[in-house]
């Protein structure tokens, strides 16, 4: 969503040598309303959430086309909302949990400014991913003491699987210089493919009191899930060169439309984690489960929300170049127009040339 392309390329006709580092961090935040305050059966939780990223790269200048190579390595963090959070809502619910994934993702980035200061840009990447999950569920269990009186449990549920990032960009702009402003017209398209391996998740106890033992019935496994992005998006920038004793100093304003074209709802599939176990089972005399997730006796389907087709990212920031061709910028950036779904990033990024 955020700070996606290359490493913001060097001005054509530097007095420098033509190769160039960077390195941009980027902290992003925000949160999730719940799709019903007052219920979640059926429905989509709340959550914060927190991102950390950093990539470093290498690029190359040659005549008017930049190329170069990146690594990002992202830190993503979601805390899930309590059910003391929304009125109303019954057992059987998820209450809080938390999310962490960790990637890293290696990327190539193709510019090229042509007659007109017209330019194109192209962005390839690949990454890898790992995630750690748990979820706190609450449910009904039978009182040890008493077999007609049922006690009310909260389960601590937990899954680490793997995944995989595809993504790819084209964008088509140009640098419009009227004096010392500089408008920059572009318009481009997005690709993203994730894929979540198959995945269990295990019991390790109840949450409070934390002394009664795991129970082999309410863990969930889920099929191999995949992930599509494709947005096209129309957006300007507009900045203005400021003279400064050190070099220049540019402020930065830009706007993006986003229409995202993959916007049906995602459907999961997932079955109860013991089905496989009692597959297994000989001493049953005729046995109807199943491994995997085809003709499974216990499996059904998630369905997520749609995602939104059209929304809007704003950003605000400024740039320096120094005379000896460093060079460094700090961006704020803000998602709007998302349902239920508020998002904001700050990246500062650096840049050098050798």
């Amino acid at each position: 969503m955020f700070g996606t392309g290359g490493g913001a390329a060097a001005d054509a006709g530097a007095p420098f040598g033509p190769w160039g580092w960077f390195f941009r961090g980027t902290y992003t935040t925000g949160d999730r309303d719940p799709s019903n305050p007052t219920s979640f059966l059926g429905q989509e939780n709340g959550f914060d959430f927190d991102q950390y990223g950093l990539t470093i790269g290498i690029d190359h200048m040659s005549g008017s086309s930049v190329w170069g190579v990146a690594v990002t390595y992202s830190s993503y963090e979601v805390e899930m909302m309590s059910r003391s959070a929304g009125a109303g809502i019954q057992t059987q619910v998820v209450d809080e949990g938390e999310i962490e994934a960790d990637s890293v993702n290696g990327t190539f980035f193709f510019d090229h400014s042509g007659q007109n200061d017209v330019y194109f840009s192209a962005l390839a990447g690949y990454g890898a991913q790992t995630f750690d999950m748990a979820r706190n569920f609450i449910y009904f269990a039978p009182n040890p003491t008493n077999s007609m009186v049922s006690t009310n449990q909260t389960r601590a549920l937990t899954a680490a699987p793997d995944g995989d990032t595809i993504s790819a960009s084209l964008t088509l702009g140009r640098a419009i210089n009227r004096g010392s402003w500089v408008i920059d017209p572009h318009i481009g398209v997005t690709y993203d493919t994730i894929t979540i391996d198959r995945f269990a998740e295990v019991d390790t106890g109840n949450v409070d009191p934390a002394n009664v033992g795991t129970i082999p019935a309410m863990q969930l496994a889920f099929d191999e899930q995949e992930i599509d992005s494709l947005r096209a998006n129309l957006g300007i920038q507009l900045s203005n060169n400021i003279n400064a004793s050190f070099g220049s100093m540019r402020p930065i304003f830009s706007a993006d439309w986003y229409h995202e074209f993959e916007d049906d709802p995602r459907v999961i599939r997932v079955k109860y984690a013991l089905e496989d176990t009692l597959a297994n089972d000989t001493t049953l005399p005729t046995n109807p489960f199943t491994t995997g997730f085809i003709d499974c006796v216990s499996c059904f389907s998630l369905r997520s929300e749609a995602p939104d087709s059209d929304f809007f990212v704003v950003g605000l920031g400024i740039a320096a170049v120094y005379r000896s061709g460093f060079q460094a910028f700090l961006m704020f950036e803000g998602l709007l127009g998302y349902e239920n779904l508020d998002a904001y990033s700050v990246t500062l990024g650096l840049r050098g040339q050798f």
